[in-house]
């Protein structure tokens, strides 16, 4: 005959619960902080990336010349929307040997109407996003009322910049003051003044990155460094 041994099964009591429970508060209260700035940071650089890489596309597809004519239009807005389009050889070539046609401005309607024929005057190359807890610096304060718009060619002949998109900062590494940058911010930053230099003073903050690009295609990645008060390139 089979005896059933007793067992001393004991559960949690509830002050055991509720020093459990406390404990898991604290955590989460220290930890949350710290999680939330770093979600942040890892948002500002991936919309930097994003952007560098937009642009890089746009003007390695220029250079090699599957468009002579491209242009990034930002449409801003909470999200901002980022659109690289460009223009076919035949396209361009009917509209740049048209006898009194006007001068390209780095507009939308510069194309329009230009059709080689067989496609629309623009093609979209690639279009972004941008989340909308991010900013660029000085954007929506760039000429009201003008496309907001970067436009590359091939050679950099006809490379422009119409809206005032971007504040003039000095360039060190080139000994000359440049206007062709974006500077990437997260909309709580204290701070986000290139033209002063003058960002959030703590890295535990939030970051800043800014792509550089030129007329003939280079484009480059820079980070906001804390200790020396300056982008370095990365």
């Amino acid at each position: 005959m089979l005896v059933q041994q007793k067992q001393n099964i004991k559960g949690f009591t509830l002050l055991e619960l509720l020093v459990v429970v406390a404990i898991v508060g604290i955590i989460s209260a220290v930890g949350y902080p710290r999680l939330d700035t770093w979600i942040s940071k890892n948002r500002v650089i991936a919309e930097a990336e994003k952007i560098h890489s937009l642009i890089s596309l746009v003007t390695s597809q220029v250079e090699r010349g599957y468009y002579p004519y491209a242009m990034i239009q930002f449409e801003i807005g909470s999200p901002t929307v980022i659109k690289a389009q460009g223009v076919t050889q035949t396209t361009f070539n009917k509209r740049i040997k048209k006898p009194g046609a006007k001068a390209i401005a780095c507009k939308q309607s510069d194309f329009t109407g230009w059709s080689d024929g067989g496609s629309k005057e623009w093609q979209e190359i690639s279009a972004h996003t941008m989340h909308e807890d991010i900013v660029l610096d000085k954007l929506t304060d760039a000429s009201k009322g003008n496309e907001k718009t970067i436009c590359f060619s091939k050679g950099g002949k006809y490379f422009k910049e119409p809206s005032g998109l971007h504040w003039v900062i000095f360039d060190k590494n080139t000994n000359r003051s440049s206007a062709n940058y974006i500077t990437i911010c997260h909309v709580n930053s204290k701070f986000c003044d290139t033209q002063n230099k003058k960002f959030d003073d703590k890295e535990e903050k939030y970051d800043a990155y800014l792509v550089k690009y030129s007329r003939f295609g280079l484009v480059e990645k820079y980070r906001w460094d804390y200790v020396k008060k300056d982008f370095i390139k990365y």
